[in-house]
């Protein structure tokens, strides 16, 4: 099954993201899905579209899925003029196994389009975590008019098999901002985040991998 908005991958993630509504303004996509059987013999299916919010509002979780390969992605913003303000990001996951970014930027060009360390990596035996994301700037309508709004984003990337999900917003309040200790801290069962280790020039680092793993 293929389904297929863009050509270009990178570009194509960017009009996803741009397709909800508080960020990319009342764009609208068309998707075409494409079933192709086996050369071998027939095949049955069924299909079902959802649609997944990639909005982040405060105290609602919203369900996703996500399979290997697949990206999804959901945004935060505030609207406290002039004030730097911190989120929590609570997942329950049901099933499978994925991995979570979080980011920030002030326009679509500068959400992330890729894994990139730091990373929560949530395996299979691990249903509960959280990600937070420190000293975000306001999305006001007036920040907005200037080019100076800040949006969060959470990139989901799919892991070995399928991921269903649940992801809630929940922001701090103003006085217990320093709280907030951003990526790298907070998981719940033993999560493992994945940091990127610093290389200094003319110094070897040495390390190991398994079969068909990274080390960043």
């Amino acid at each position: 099954m293929v389904v297929a908005n863009s050509s270009n991958g990178s570009s194509a993630r960017r009009r996803q993201l741009g397709a909800a509504p508080s960020v990319g303004g009342d764009a609208h996509m068309t998707y075409y899905v494409s079933v192709r059987a086996s050369d071998s013999a027939p095949a049955s299916f069924k299909l079902i579209a959802s649609a997944i919010r990639s909005h982040l509002v405060n105290g609602v979780s919203v369900h996703g899925e996500i399979c290997p390969g697949a990206f999804i992605y959901h945004h935060w913003e505030h609207q406290y003029l002039g004030e730097e303000r911190s989120a929590k990001f609570r997942i329950t996951k049901h099933g499978g196994d994925g991995y979570f970014v979080v980011r920030h930027g002030h326009n679509l060009e500068e959400a992330p389009l890729k894994l990139a360390p730091p990373y929560l990596h949530m395996d299979y035996a691990n249903e509960h975590a959280y990600i937070e994301y420190c000293n975000a700037s306001d999305a006001h309508p007036d920040s907005v008019a200037s080019g100076d709004e800040d949006h969060v984003y959470v990139l989901i990337v799919g892991g070995e098999h399928c991921m269903s999900y649940e992801i809630m917003a929940e922001m701090y309040a103003a006085e217990n901002n320093d709280e907030c200790v951003g990526m790298g801290h907070g998981a719940a069962h033993a999560t493992e985040y994945t940091v990127a280790t610093e290389v200094a020039p003319h110094h070897f680092v040495y390390g190991s991998c398994a079969n068909n793993d990274w080390e960043p």
